[in-house]
């Protein structure tokens, strides 16, 4: 795990690409949950609907926790950012999370399960203190807090768990843990050696219930199980021939995840008039559900070209072009000279901060 020092940089200028892909992958396990959300589909038979029961085995409370963990990261490593550049990182991180909330509430009025605002409160609550702790002890602090809290939020599952992810993803980055992961094969190959058979046995008991998947603790604390999975088997595949290729469809997509999640939720608002049934049929027939997904494909594959191509231009998305500078300013530009200058850590926003 590395020695831990709450002042580590980043030990290379680059991206962690394994975080941009892994972004990427949550962002598109993300929309396959919101498509359905959106457009108020549900099942005639929540038990016999093949595609409800998919949803929930493969997607519902797999990619959010993975979500909230990489949100944790990313303000982790401004938090680090803003110490380098010599800037109060308690306020930093609160130009962070404002816009946040406010994006959240715009967003809000398209979409009421939206997740941004929601992060913002629950980053200015778990998150914010810790600027106002010495830095030795953050890591221990953010650890044992983020297990007990991720331990509770499992249990309830939805917003419930995303303090403890917040707190895990916090402390990973003080431990240096996506650095060590990223470097080195062995420890996700064991860890998906160990979370595959769990995750085996776990997903066929939340199956056995699938009437109630998606709405029972045994789905939240699966899908906490799956979204490790997840993690591990991506990191594998980080450090197998299939990384550039993984790499050329995810890594865009995570690194404008803000812009893709909003302009995910424009299209699929935008598609609900001609593709979603009428709102007075509230069950609907499986082939919705695919049709909803089909939309998804399209959009996301799209999304990942649009993005590859946007970033051959610019550095960042507009979105997460903009957010960058309402956190940092001219601070962003210009780093205080009177503070040594390590290479840059990666952020949450898709740079070096």
């Amino acid at each position: 795990m590395g020695k831990h020092t709450a002042i580590q940089a980043t030990p290379t200028k680059e991206r962690l690409l394994s975080l941009d892909v892994l972004r990427g992958v949550a962002l598109c396990g993300i929309a396959f949950v919101n498509v359905i959300e959106l457009w108020g589909v549900n099942p005639l038979d929540p038990r016999d609907s093949i595609a409800w029961t998919w949803l929930n085995m493969l997607f519902h409370e797999r990619f959010f926790p993975i979500f909230s963990l990489l949100f944790g990261i990313g303000f982790a490593m401004i938090v680090r950012s803003a110490q380098r550049r010599g800037l109060p990182e308690w306020k930093v991180l609160l130009r962070r999370l404002v816009p946040l909330f406010v994006l959240g509430l715009l967003h809000g009025v398209l979409h009421d399960g939206e997740a941004l605002a929601p992060y913002a409160v629950i980053g200015l609550f778990v998150l914010w203190p810790l600027t106002f702790v010495k830095h030795e002890k953050r890591g221990i602090i953010a650890l044992v807090l983020g297990v007990l809290l991720a331990a509770v939020g499992a249990w309830f599952g939805g917003l419930m768990l995303v303090p403890g992810m917040f707190l895990l993803g916090f402390a990973a980055t003080e431990w240096s843990v996506p650095q060590s992961l990223d470097a080195n094969a062995k420890k996700p190959v064991v860890a998906l050696l160990i979370l595959l058979p769990i995750g085996v046995v776990a997903g066929y008991i939340q199956y056995l219930d699938r009437a109630k998947a998606g709405y029972s603790s045994t789905s939240s604390v699966v899908g906490v199980i799956h979204a490790a999975l997840w993690i591990a088997l991506v990191l594998v595949i980080m450090h197998t021939p299939l990384r550039r290729v993984v790499a050329a469809v995810f890594a865009p997509l995570g690194r404008m995840a803000l812009t893709n999640y909003i302009g995910a939720t424009l299209v699929m608002v935008a598609a609900k008039p001609f593709l979603a049934p009428p709102e007075d049929q509230l069950n609907s027939p499986d082939s919705v559900f695919y049709q909803a997904w089909a939309l998804v494909i399209v959009m996301l594959l799209l999304q990942s070209v649009i993005s590859t191509l946007w970033l051959k231009k610019f550095k960042q998305g507009p979105l997460e072009k903009g957010w960058r500078w309402l956190t940092w300013g001219s601070a962003g530009k210009t780093p205080s000279p009177s503070q040594p200058q390590p290479p840059a850590a990666p952020t949450a926003d898709g740079r070096s901060a």
